[in-house]
């Protein structure tokens, strides 16, 4: 009963040490191409995305893919 016990743990073991170097790898590849996020003040001016804005428009592929420019409030 004993030997079945340790072969468990050592098994758990492996299985958390091999999910903390997957967990290391996919944190690598996110952060190689990940930007922070880019801070607005007053006054800026931003285009918005139109990919979830519904117009009048009859052909939505022959929109603007992008609207503005806007000033930040």
């Amino acid at each position: 009963m004993s030997e079945f016990a340790d072969h468990m743990k050592d098994t758990l073991s492996e299985a958390h040490a091999a999910l903390a170097k997957s967990k290391d790898n996919m944190a690598c590849y996110y952060n190689q191409y990940h930007r922070p996020a880019p801070i607005f003040t007053t006054s800026d001016k931003v285009f918005l995305d139109a990919s979830d804005i519904h117009t009048m428009h009859p052909l939505k592929k022959l929109l603007h893919h992008f609207l503005g420019p806007f000033m930040v409030i």
